[in-house]
């Protein structure tokens, strides 16, 4: 399964894994969940070796949303590390 923040969300149907991305990226963007809050969840369920688990593309939790994904389903985390490195590259290239 993904690695890092996840949580079980139970829906009339049944309980799903629901996997969010790094929780410092949540942190990072002022967003926390506890038991009983009410979410709405966008993305794609994701079949592992270990079961079926759902990937949030983007979470809503009262007033306040979060894009946690591309739309190609890159966590953002991942995507903002890549576009930071990606000047320090080109810099370091310049003076060789």
């Amino acid at each position: 399964p993904p690695i890092g923040a996840h949580f079980v969300l139970q829906t009339a149907a049944s309980a799903i894994d629901v996997h969010l991305g790094a929780a410092s990226f949540l942190q990072a963007n002022h967003f926390s969940l506890a038991t009983g809050d009410s979410v709405r969840v966008v993305g794609v369920s994701s079949a592992t070796r270990q079961g079926t688990v759902f990937l949030v593309r983007v979470i809503q939790k009262g007033g306040q949303s979060l894009v946690l994904r591309t739309a190609k389903g890159a966590p953002l985390s991942f995507a903002r590390g890549r576009a930071l490195a990606a000047p320090k590259a080109q810099q370091q290239e310049g003076a060789r």
